[in-house]
């Protein structure tokens, strides 16, 4: 009886047709500026910022891939008013749906939002894990096959997070973010 169960397992497997998969890779480094929006751009000073994406997928049209990948963005503020503390922020992109219009892209998407603040003057100590709102648009110019110049403005809303101040009342320290940047990225 095993015999003839793995006779048939093995028919079936072999029988099955082999379809080849073309596999496709992306990568981008950027560098930039994250400029706070609204009520938290009145706590914080603009920063540097930076991302990172890493992307591996299978091609599905001639212009189209799915796959997976990781994206992240980094940033570090300074608090206005040479108040003493810190901002930082990591923007991880959870889901993104990527459009593609020739050497543009539209992306809206989702992500998480990680923020770690002291703001001395405030008496604010936070850390915050919070969900975003993504849309982001990129230009790709074409510096060779496989390496573009990449640009990127990204805007950001994040889930609000008030903090009691010192000073009375309450402050929304996650907030609003654009985000713009430039930078290499190599697709294979």
């Amino acid at each position: 009886m095993k015999r003839i169960l793995f006779g048939i397992a093995f028919s079936f497997f072999y029988s099955l047709p082999a379809y080849s998969v073309d596999l496709t890779a992306a990568f981008s480094a950027q560098g930039g500026w994250a400029i706070p929006q609204e009520e938290v751009g009145e706590l914080i000073e603009n920063g540097n910022s930076v991302r990172f994406h890493i992307f591996g997928g299978a091609k599905v049209t001639k212009s189209g891939s799915v796959g997976l990948g990781l994206d992240f963005t980094y940033s570090e503020h300074a608090i206005k008013g040479g108040g003493g503390g810190h901002y930082q922020r990591i923007l991880w992109d959870w889901f993104f749906l990527p459009l593609g219009l020739g050497p543009l892209r539209i992306i809206p998407g989702i992500a998480w939002v990680g923020i770690d603040t002291k703001m001395d003057d405030l008496g604010v100590k936070e850390q915050s894990f919070r969900p975003a709102g993504v849309l982001g648009l990129e230009l790709g110019l074409g510096v060779t096959k496989n390496i573009n110049i990449l640009a990127t403005v990204r805007a950001e809303r994040t889930m609000d997070d008030f903090e009691p101040v010192s000073t009375g009342g309450n402050k929304n320290i996650t907030g609003d973010f654009v985000n713009a940047l430039v930078g290499l990225e190599v697709r294979m």
